[in-house]
């Protein structure tokens, strides 16, 4: 998805967020580098290896990238809709809240990254994965029953990855 960013310039969603961590001060080099790695043809797993990230990040991407490459179309449908979509709003919402209580010029374009998020996610992206999910499963069982235990999945490796960055932060 691409959209204009607050210099007016198009950037995609993965650009927008890079250039927002660059301002405020966060060291990419590790995205960076992770990005040789896959564009080298690596597996994610050697690409994580090869790069210095905490265990709960490494097992996020892990966790994310196991349910891409099960090829189920409803496993990927429900952790991208209940471990990704439907949270994620409320989450930034706090966030938001602190970093432009905070210090608002210094995180201007995560700021504005973070709104995006919370308008694409809530008012489309959400309700359409919701959708898909059901249209996928529709009247089966046993779908339901995998993709509520991946959508777990998927929330307890976000869990795990939000608890490393926090005690990251804190340690720093």
């Amino acid at each position: 998805m691409d959209f204009k960013s607050p210099d007016g310039n198009y950037l995609s969603h993965f650009e927008l967020y890079l250039k927002a961590m660059l301002e405020s001060g966060a060291n990419v080099e590790p995205i960076q580098n992770f990005l040789k790695h896959i564009q080298a043809g690596k597996s994610t797993a050697t690409a994580l290896n090869s790069i210095q990230v905490p265990p709960g990040v490494a097992e996020f991407v892990t966790s994310t990238m196991d349910i891409v490459y099960s090829n189920s179309s409803h496993r990927i449908a429900a952790a991208f809709a209940y471990g990704r979509e439907n949270i994620i709003p409320d989450m930034f919402r706090l966030l938001v809240k602190q970093l432009a209580h905070d210090s608002p010029q210094e995180w201007s374009t995560f700021l504005f990254y973070l709104e995006r998020h919370i308008e694409a996610d809530s008012d489309r992206h959400g309700p359409q994965a919701n959708l898909l999910v059901y249209n996928i499963c529709s009247d089966n069982a046993m779908l339901w029953e995998e993709s509520i235990e991946t959508a777990r999945i998927a929330l307890m490796a976000r869990v795990k990855f939000w608890d490393t960055i926090a005690a990251t932060i804190d340690a720093a």
